[in-house]
């Protein structure tokens, strides 16, 4: 009796393994969550402009449709919705798939001035977005920090002024 067919065809075990050497974002924080690299943001892009579903993408990094997903997302990419997205590589380098020129006129890319990662916008905003998402979360969270702080100064009550004290105490 022959031996059961592989799992994956050896075409595509090439490919994983040389995504995974070469671009996965190996690193993960203590939750165990895959910690994104620009490197691997950059090239999460370059196959999300060649339409390759989240699917195919995951295989590629060795990880879960929804982690490309997400990253996805975080990471700005435009959505594909109406376009053919490609659920399996033709050719032994997935980069040898041309870009949707669509997908590419959608896609600025840019650093965040707080996290310094990859992110994407739109062309219209980008002279306005300065943050990706992570960023923005990052200051929503020093926000609400600041609004958490309270002052004990102590007011006269006759004038409504504050009384000048060389120390101030936070509650």
């Amino acid at each position: 009796m022959p031996p059961p067919p592989p799992h994956i065809s050896e075409l595509d075990s090439t490919l994983h393994r040389g995504f995974l050497y070469f671009f996965s974002p190996h690193s993960r924080s203590e939750k165990g969550r895959v910690i994104w690299t620009n490197e691997a943001i950059a090239t999460l892009a370059a196959l999300w402009k060649r339409l390759y579903s989240p699917t195919c993408i995951a295989q590629f990094f060795g990880l879960k449709t929804t982690a490309v997903a997400e990253a996805a997302r975080r990471a700005g990419l435009p959505d594909r919705r109406g376009l053919p997205i490609l659920s399996s590589c033709k050719h032994k380098d997935p980069f040898s798939e041309p870009e949707n020129p669509t997908l590419v006129s959608m896609m600025v890319q840019k650093f965040c001035r707080l996290t310094g990662k990859l992110f994407f916008v739109r062309p219209r905003d980008r002279k306005t977005v300065h943050f990706s998402m992570q960023g923005k979360l990052a200051l929503n969270r020093r926000q609400a920090d600041v609004d958490a702080w309270s002052f004990d100064f102590p007011v006269n009550t006759t004038t409504g002024n504050y009384e000048h004290h060389s120390e101030l105490s936070f509650v």
